[in-house]
Protein backbone atom coordinates (compact mmCIF):
# COMPACT_ATOMS: atom_id res chain seq x y z
CA UNK A 1 0.00 0.00 0.00
CA UNK A 2 1.15 3.43 -0.99
CA UNK A 3 2.31 5.66 2.28
CA UNK A 4 0.84 8.71 2.66
CA UNK A 5 1.97 12.08 1.01
CA UNK A 6 3.86 13.88 3.52
CA UNK A 7 1.66 16.90 5.39
CA UNK A 8 1.53 20.25 4.09
CA UNK A 9 3.55 22.79 5.61
CA UNK A 10 1.51 24.76 7.92
CA UNK A 11 1.54 28.28 6.13
CA UNK A 12 2.03 29.77 9.33
CA UNK A 13 4.86 28.50 10.11
CA UNK A 14 7.92 31.14 9.45
CA UNK A 15 11.14 29.85 9.79
CA UNK A 16 13.89 32.62 11.24
CA UNK A 17 17.20 31.76 10.72
CA UNK A 18 20.49 33.79 10.43
CA UNK A 19 21.45 34.15 7.11
CA UNK A 20 18.88 32.31 5.68
CA UNK A 21 16.14 33.00 2.59
CA UNK A 22 12.87 31.19 2.44
CA UNK A 23 11.84 30.12 -1.34
CA UNK A 24 8.97 28.28 -2.74
CA UNK A 25 9.57 25.15 -4.88
CA UNK A 26 7.77 24.77 -8.06
CA UNK A 27 6.96 20.62 -7.11
CA UNK A 28 5.31 21.80 -4.28
CA UNK A 29 3.55 25.20 -3.97
CA UNK A 30 3.21 24.70 -0.64
CA UNK A 31 6.10 24.05 0.70
CA UNK A 32 8.38 26.53 1.88
CA UNK A 33 12.32 25.61 1.27
CA UNK A 34 15.24 27.20 3.51
CA UNK A 35 18.25 28.24 1.08
CA UNK A 36 21.18 29.45 3.26
CA UNK A 37 23.82 31.93 1.26
CA UNK A 38 27.39 32.33 1.95
CA UNK A 39 28.63 35.32 4.60
CA UNK A 40 30.18 38.31 2.71
CA UNK A 41 33.76 38.69 2.54
CA UNK A 42 35.90 40.17 5.43
CA UNK A 43 36.26 43.95 4.94
CA UNK A 44 39.73 44.68 3.24
CA UNK A 45 42.42 46.30 6.07
CA UNK A 46 44.05 49.54 4.88
CA UNK A 47 48.15 48.81 5.03
CA UNK A 48 49.21 52.38 3.69
CA UNK A 49 47.76 53.81 7.05
CA UNK A 50 48.81 51.63 9.24
CA UNK A 51 52.53 51.77 7.76
CA UNK A 52 51.67 55.96 7.34
CA UNK A 53 51.07 56.00 11.54
CA UNK A 54 53.57 53.45 12.44
CA UNK A 55 56.44 55.91 10.48
CA UNK A 56 55.24 58.97 12.52
CA UNK A 57 55.16 57.33 16.11
CA UNK A 58 58.71 56.19 14.91
CA UNK A 59 59.55 60.08 13.88
CA UNK A 60 58.55 61.32 16.97
CA UNK A 61 60.40 58.92 19.36
CA UNK A 62 63.42 59.59 17.75
CA UNK A 63 62.77 63.50 17.93
CA UNK A 64 62.48 63.21 21.81
CA UNK A 65 65.02 61.21 21.92
CA UNK A 66 67.49 63.96 19.75
CA UNK A 67 66.29 66.61 22.08
CA UNK A 68 66.70 64.86 25.68
CA UNK A 69 69.93 64.52 24.89
CA UNK A 70 70.90 67.84 23.52
CA UNK A 71 69.03 68.97 26.83
CA UNK A 72 71.66 67.07 28.68
CA UNK A 73 74.40 68.24 26.95
CA UNK A 74 73.44 71.68 27.49
CA UNK A 75 72.22 72.15 30.79
CA UNK A 76 75.50 72.48 32.41
CA UNK A 77 75.03 74.91 35.49
CA UNK A 78 76.85 76.42 38.15
CA UNK A 79 76.06 77.77 41.51
CA UNK A 80 75.08 81.58 41.60
CA UNK A 81 77.50 83.57 44.02
CA UNK A 82 76.74 85.50 46.71
CA UNK A 83 76.69 89.40 45.57
CA UNK A 84 74.08 91.33 48.65
CA UNK A 85 76.93 93.70 50.35
CA UNK A 86 79.01 94.19 47.51
CA UNK A 87 79.59 97.24 45.73
CA UNK A 88 78.21 97.74 42.35
CA UNK A 89 81.94 96.62 40.76
CA UNK A 90 83.04 94.22 43.10
CA UNK A 91 79.71 92.40 41.90
CA UNK A 92 80.10 92.19 38.58
CA UNK A 93 83.57 91.42 39.02
CA UNK A 94 82.31 87.97 40.86
CA UNK A 95 79.50 87.47 38.67
CA UNK A 96 82.00 87.15 35.26
CA UNK A 97 84.67 85.56 37.60
CA UNK A 98 81.63 82.61 37.77
CA UNK A 99 80.91 83.02 34.38
CA UNK A 100 77.75 84.88 34.26
CA UNK A 101 76.36 88.06 33.24
CA UNK A 102 75.33 90.97 35.45
CA UNK A 103 72.18 93.29 34.95
CA UNK A 104 71.48 95.99 37.12
CA UNK A 105 68.17 97.38 38.50
CA UNK A 106 68.82 100.86 40.85
CA UNK A 107 66.46 101.61 43.72
CA UNK A 108 66.74 104.23 46.46
CA UNK A 109 67.41 103.18 49.84
CA UNK A 110 68.71 104.18 53.12
CA UNK A 111 71.74 101.64 52.81
CA UNK A 112 75.08 102.87 50.48
CA UNK A 113 74.73 104.23 47.46
CA UNK A 114 76.05 101.47 45.17
CA UNK A 115 75.89 99.03 47.46
CA UNK A 116 74.03 95.78 46.11
CA UNK A 117 70.48 95.16 47.81
CA UNK A 118 69.53 91.63 46.32
CA UNK A 119 70.42 89.52 43.64
CA UNK A 120 68.39 86.89 41.84
CA UNK A 121 69.10 83.96 41.69
CA UNK A 122 69.57 83.65 45.31
CA UNK A 123 72.95 83.21 46.23
CA UNK A 124 73.75 79.15 46.04
CA UNK A 125 70.85 78.06 43.87
CA UNK A 126 71.68 76.76 40.17
CA UNK A 127 71.93 78.99 36.78
CA UNK A 128 73.43 77.99 33.50
CA UNK A 129 76.55 78.84 32.56
CA UNK A 130 76.69 82.07 30.77
CA UNK A 131 73.37 82.95 31.75
CA UNK A 132 72.41 86.63 33.42
CA UNK A 133 72.13 87.35 37.19
CA UNK A 134 70.13 90.63 38.16
CA UNK A 135 71.37 92.29 40.93
CA UNK A 136 69.34 95.32 42.81
CA UNK A 137 71.99 98.52 43.41
CA UNK A 138 71.30 101.14 45.97
CA UNK A 139 70.88 104.67 44.54
CA UNK A 140 71.40 105.89 48.05
CA UNK A 141 68.48 107.93 49.91
CA UNK A 142 66.14 110.16 47.49
CA UNK A 143 67.18 113.83 46.80
CA UNK A 144 64.81 116.97 47.16
CA UNK A 145 65.94 120.88 46.71
CA UNK A 146 65.80 122.78 49.93
CA UNK A 147 62.58 125.40 49.62
CA UNK A 148 63.58 129.04 50.01
CA UNK A 149 62.18 129.88 53.66
CA UNK A 150 63.77 133.38 54.24
CA UNK A 151 61.22 135.40 55.07
CA UNK A 152 58.57 133.35 55.40
CA UNK A 153 56.39 133.50 58.63
CA UNK A 154 57.39 129.84 60.86
CA UNK A 155 53.72 128.39 59.67
CA UNK A 156 54.02 129.12 55.64
CA UNK A 157 57.83 127.49 56.30
CA UNK A 158 56.95 124.86 58.09
CA UNK A 159 54.39 123.57 55.36
CA UNK A 160 57.23 123.89 53.03
CA UNK A 161 59.06 121.89 54.81
CA UNK A 162 56.95 119.04 55.27
CA UNK A 163 55.95 118.84 51.49
CA UNK A 164 59.56 118.32 50.86
CA UNK A 165 60.13 115.86 53.66
CA UNK A 166 62.44 117.61 55.66
CA UNK A 167 62.36 118.58 59.05
CA UNK A 168 62.64 121.86 60.43
CA UNK A 169 65.23 123.16 63.69
CA UNK A 170 64.49 126.35 64.93
CA UNK A 171 66.52 128.99 66.52
CA UNK A 172 64.89 132.01 68.17
CA UNK A 173 67.24 134.78 67.63
CA UNK A 174 66.80 138.45 68.55
CA UNK A 175 65.81 140.61 65.78
CA UNK A 176 63.65 144.21 64.27
CA UNK A 177 61.67 141.83 61.95
CA UNK A 178 58.18 140.55 62.71
CA UNK A 179 58.38 137.66 65.58
CA UNK A 180 58.22 134.63 63.64
CA UNK A 181 59.91 135.72 61.01
CA UNK A 182 62.78 133.11 58.75
CA UNK A 183 65.52 135.39 59.25
CA UNK A 184 68.21 132.88 57.61
CA UNK A 185 68.61 129.05 56.78
CA UNK A 186 71.15 126.53 56.28
CA UNK A 187 71.32 124.59 53.90
CA UNK A 188 70.63 127.55 51.49
CA UNK A 189 67.79 127.35 48.80
CA UNK A 190 68.12 125.02 45.86
CA UNK A 191 70.73 123.05 47.71
CA UNK A 192 69.94 119.10 46.77
CA UNK A 193 69.54 116.88 50.26
CA UNK A 194 68.43 113.57 51.11
CA UNK A 195 64.73 113.18 51.80
CA UNK A 196 64.60 113.84 55.49
CA UNK A 197 67.16 115.83 56.25
CA UNK A 198 67.28 118.99 58.49
CA UNK A 199 67.02 122.52 57.75
CA UNK A 200 68.30 124.97 60.40
CA UNK A 201 66.61 128.18 60.55
CA UNK A 202 66.66 130.99 62.47
CA UNK A 203 63.40 132.74 63.65
CA UNK A 204 62.96 136.22 64.85
CA UNK A 205 61.79 136.69 68.42
CA UNK A 206 61.30 140.53 67.97
CA UNK A 207 63.33 143.39 69.07
CA UNK A 208 64.98 142.32 72.18
CA UNK A 209 64.19 144.62 75.43
CA UNK A 210 66.96 145.55 78.14
CA UNK A 211 65.63 147.28 81.42
CA UNK A 212 66.49 150.52 82.32
CA UNK A 213 68.39 150.79 85.44
CA UNK A 214 67.82 152.80 88.63
CA UNK A 215 69.97 155.55 88.30
CA UNK A 216 68.84 158.61 90.31
CA UNK A 217 71.10 160.20 93.01
CA UNK A 218 74.31 158.06 91.59
CA UNK A 219 77.21 160.20 89.74
CA UNK A 220 77.12 161.17 86.30
CA UNK A 221 80.15 158.91 85.68
CA UNK A 222 78.34 156.04 87.19
CA UNK A 223 75.27 156.21 85.47
CA UNK A 224 77.06 156.39 81.87
CA UNK A 225 78.88 153.15 82.34
CA UNK A 226 75.45 151.63 83.50
CA UNK A 227 73.46 153.04 80.51
CA UNK A 228 76.06 151.87 77.75
CA UNK A 229 76.64 148.43 79.37
CA UNK A 230 72.67 147.79 79.15
CA UNK A 231 73.41 148.85 75.61
CA UNK A 232 71.69 152.27 76.07
CA UNK A 233 72.93 156.16 75.06
CA UNK A 234 72.32 158.31 77.68
CA UNK A 235 71.65 161.94 77.10
CA UNK A 236 72.76 164.17 79.69
CA UNK A 237 71.21 168.03 80.74
CA UNK A 238 72.93 169.31 83.42
CA UNK A 239 70.31 171.97 85.17
CA UNK A 240 70.46 174.29 88.29
CA UNK A 241 69.85 172.08 90.88
CA UNK A 242 70.80 172.24 94.88
CA UNK A 243 71.92 168.56 94.75
CA UNK A 244 75.14 167.44 94.51
CA UNK A 245 77.46 168.54 91.78
CA UNK A 246 77.28 165.63 88.80
CA UNK A 247 74.53 163.52 90.65
CA UNK A 248 71.79 162.27 88.59
CA UNK A 249 68.65 163.81 89.52
CA UNK A 250 65.73 162.69 87.29
CA UNK A 251 65.66 159.70 84.48
CA UNK A 252 63.31 159.09 81.19
CA UNK A 253 62.20 156.16 80.82
CA UNK A 254 62.22 154.98 84.60
CA UNK A 255 63.67 152.42 86.25
CA UNK A 256 62.80 149.08 85.29
CA UNK A 257 60.85 150.08 82.37
CA UNK A 258 61.81 147.72 79.37
CA UNK A 259 62.95 149.60 75.82
CA UNK A 260 64.50 148.60 72.75
CA UNK A 261 68.13 148.26 72.97
CA UNK A 262 70.13 151.38 71.64
CA UNK A 263 67.40 153.60 73.07
CA UNK A 264 68.14 157.01 74.32
CA UNK A 265 67.48 157.64 78.25
CA UNK A 266 67.33 160.58 79.51
CA UNK A 267 69.31 161.89 82.93
CA UNK A 268 69.03 165.59 84.42
CA UNK A 269 72.23 166.26 86.03
CA UNK A 270 73.11 168.48 88.98
CA UNK A 271 75.08 171.59 87.69
CA UNK A 272 75.19 173.10 90.88
CA UNK A 273 73.96 176.84 91.21
CA UNK A 274 75.34 177.65 87.65
CA UNK A 275 72.63 179.47 85.67
CA UNK A 276 73.90 178.07 82.42
CA UNK A 277 72.06 174.33 81.35
CA UNK A 278 74.25 171.77 79.43
CA UNK A 279 73.08 168.94 77.45
CA UNK A 280 75.72 166.01 76.68
CA UNK A 281 74.42 163.39 74.60
CA UNK A 282 76.46 159.93 74.79
CA UNK A 283 76.59 158.06 71.96
CA UNK A 284 78.64 155.48 73.18
CA UNK A 285 81.09 155.54 75.44
CA UNK A 286 84.03 156.65 74.10
CA UNK A 287 81.83 159.68 71.97
CA UNK A 288 80.16 162.12 73.77
CA UNK A 289 78.37 165.47 72.91
CA UNK A 290 78.38 168.59 74.94
CA UNK A 291 75.46 171.45 73.96
CA UNK A 292 75.38 174.52 75.94
CA UNK A 293 72.85 177.16 76.32
CA UNK A 294 72.74 179.82 78.70
CA UNK A 295 69.27 179.87 80.84
CA UNK A 296 68.23 183.75 82.19
CA UNK A 297 68.32 184.24 85.98
CA UNK A 298 64.29 185.60 87.23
Amino acid sequence: MAEPPPPAPDDRAVVEEVGAVDEVDPAYPRRRVVVEEPPPPPPRRDIWGWLAAALMAAAAIAFLVLWLDERESAAETSEAPSLVGLSQQQARNRALSSGFELGIVRRASESRAGSVLEQAPRAGEQLEEGGRMMAVVSSGRREVSVPELVGLSLPAAQRLADQAQLTLVQKAVASEKQAGTILAQAPRAGEQVAVGSSVNVNVSRGPSLVSVPSLRGVSLDQAIEALTTAGLVPRVIRVPSAAAEDSVILQDPSAGERVKPDSTVRLNVSAGTTATVQETVTVTSATTETVATTVPTP
